[in-house]
Formats: structure tokens, C-alpha cells, sequence
């Protein structure tokens, strides 16, 4: 079977964020091409992206190409530090929303938070990324790790591919679930967190753990 282009992977990743309510009307995602370009899924709702929708290649040292939305800088100045990411997710998922709006993110609890050991950082802005000046302190922020919360704002994921961008996209929504189920509970029980050695061993991805994450989220997809 040949494997699918990068444009097909990226409107797939776009419409898996759409159909699992990651996105909605706003949002974007997009893979590297090379050491000095990415491709950016089309300016629409991911989840409305059409088969054979072109997306919009955009130079990492050069300015937003025309119709390509501004937030996307985002993308642009994490691949910039950034050379070992090839997959960037900017999507407004619903649990770590409403978390961050507590000034709270999720913290490592359960499997899928492990990921993000010891929990997500907090960019503690509201406002759309608009400049490059808050770009770059956004991606500062977020450092070596793979994802970022923007209060109010939504959420940031990257990865080694676009799929490993989009499936922790997913699992930080799952986080961001486990966080407001137990706070919704007050002082009962006794908490626990993964320590840095348990979230080591188990945030992995032997035993198809991506891939199988990627099948469900484009199960049915068109293309």
C-alpha cells in the first residue's frame, strides 16, 4: 500500500481533531516539511476539510503566507526551535479549557497524563497570539516539552510526526477529564501522582500505542 502524502495526513489529522471534539470552528494543525518550510492545513473548520483541500506551505524564517491565519506563527516558531518536532496542533478542547481557566493544568494522575510529566505548563494569557514577540515567549514556555495550555485559549501539542501531535492532543483532554474529576470530589481520598520514574516507563509508545490511537481517531475517514 503507498503510503499517503503529507497533505492527506494532514487533512486527516485535521478532521480527527474535528470528529473528537478537540476543535471546532477554530484551530489548526500542520506537519514539517523540511528544515525550512511546514505545511499548515487549510484556513477553515478542521473537521469540515474536504478531501483534496489543498493546505498552505509556510516558510519557518519568512512571514505567514496571504490567508494563512494568524495564530499559525505558533507553529512556525516551535518548528523554528524546535528541529526535532514534525507535527503541530493548536486545538480548543473543552475539559482543558474550562481547567485553565482556573489557572490549573492537568497534572500526571493517570496513563495518558504520564505523557506530559509533571504536568502541562500554563501560558497565563487569554489573548489570541496575534505577534511573534508572543509567539516566541509562548514556545519558550513550553520548552522541551509537548504541550502548552493557553488560559482560555485552548491548547498546544506537538510531536515527532503530525499524528503524534494530534493523539496528545487527545490524551490531554483525557487528562484534563481525570483533573476535574477529582477536584469535583474536594478532600475525599487520598491523591497520587505518577512519580518521574513510573511517567518514564509508561509514557510509551511500544506495542502500537500511537498508532492504535491514531486508527480510532480517523476511523471512517475519507480518505
Amino acid at each position: 500500500m503507498t503510503a499517503p502524502t503529507l497533505e492527506v495526513r494532514v487533512r486527516k489529522a485535521a478532521r480527527a481533531l474535528g470528529r473528537h471534539r478537540l476543535a471546532h470552528a477554530y484551530g489548526h494543525v500542520s506537519a514539517r516539511i523540511d528544515a525550512g518550510t511546514f505545511l499548515v492545513c487549510a484556513a477553515q473548520p478542521m473537521g469540515l476539510i474536504a478531501p483534496g483541500t489543498p493546505g498552505t506551505v509556510v516558510r519557518i524564517d519568512g512571514e505567514l503566507p496571504e490567508g494563512v491565519l494568524g495564530e499559525v506563527r505558533i507553529h512556525r516558531e516551535i518548528y523554528r526551535r524546535r528541529p526535532e518536532i514534525q507535527g503541530v496542533a493548536r486545538t480548543m478542547p473543552p475539559k482543558i479549557m474550562s481547567l485553565s481557566t482556573l489557572r490549573l493544568t492537568p497534572q500526571s494522575r493517570h496513563g495518558f497524563g504520564s505523557y506530559f510529566y509533571p504536568a502541562i505548563p500554563l501560558w497565563d494569557h487569554p489573548l489570541l497570539i496575534r505577534d511573534n514577540s508572543a509567539s516566541e515567549q509562548l514556545a519558550a514556555r513550553m520548552e522541551d516539552g509537548f504541550a502548552i495550555v493557553m488560559r482560555g485559549n485552548g491548547l498546544i501539542t506537538a510531536g515527532a510526526t503530525v499524528e503524534e501531535a494530534v493523539v496528545r492532543a487527545w490524551y490531554a483532554e483525557d487528562a484534563a477529564r481525570v483533573e476535574l474529576d477529582v477536584l469535583s470530589v474536594g478532600s475525599a481520598g487520598d491523591p497520587v501522582f505518577f512519580s518521574e520514574e513510573e511517567a518514564r516507563i509508561r509514557s510509551v509508545w511500544s506495542g502500537r500505542i500511537l498508532e492504535r490511537m491514531w486508527d480510532y481517531m480517523t476511523a471512517g475517514d475519507p480518505e
